[in-house]
């Protein structure tokens, strides 16, 4: 069964679905807040461009939310790519890899140079996907993840958009 989809920049009036898609709530820990919905909210709002959805039968089925880092000449070059989920039912339908080459182009209009992701270190289905996406690994970091209390290193892969 082919699933049908169209990817789109997220919305604030999006929030509560993309809660639910969500894997890395440790990101706002990161921004110097708690993880609650609200917050998320305030989030998006502030980001909505560098958001995107992907959308079947008016539900979201996959999602991919960035942030800005790195100053290049007084304005965020890189971007971080934190969180890229899609619902069970859609997987294997090419739904991650249109949010992400959807992301790229869209970023790439904007003026972003980079974008960046960090893997855990044994999630190997993870970084066989960024190689397949065009990302390529730039290095480790020692403990950059935690698995319970163990720390699990992580593997830094970019695509340059330039």
């Amino acid at each position: 069964m082919t699933q049908t989809f169209k990817v789109r920049r997220a919305m604030v009036s999006d929030t509560k679905q993309i809660a639910g898609l969500m894997r890395h709530r440790d990101i706002f820990r990161l921004l110097g807040k708690d993880y609650t919905v609200a917050n998320l909210r305030s989030w998006l709002a502030d980001n909505e461009e560098l958001c995107l959805v992907a959308e079947s039968e008016e539900r979201i089925v996959g999602l991919a939310l960035s942030y800005p880092f790195g100053f290049g000449g007084g304005y965020f070059d890189h971007i971080r790519l934190f969180d890229l989920a899609v619902d069970p039912r859609y997987r294997n339908h090419g739904v991650a890899r249109r949010i992400c080459f959807s992301l790229f182009s869209s970023l790439k209009k904007s003026g972003i140079k980079k974008v960046m992701a960090f893997v855990e270190s044994d999630n190997k289905a993870v970084q066989e996907f960024n190689r397949t996406i065009g990302m390529a690994k730039e290095g480790m970091i020692k403990g950059l993840f935690m698995d319970g209390k163990r720390p699990v290193s992580g593997v830094v892969y970019g695509r340059s958009l330039a």
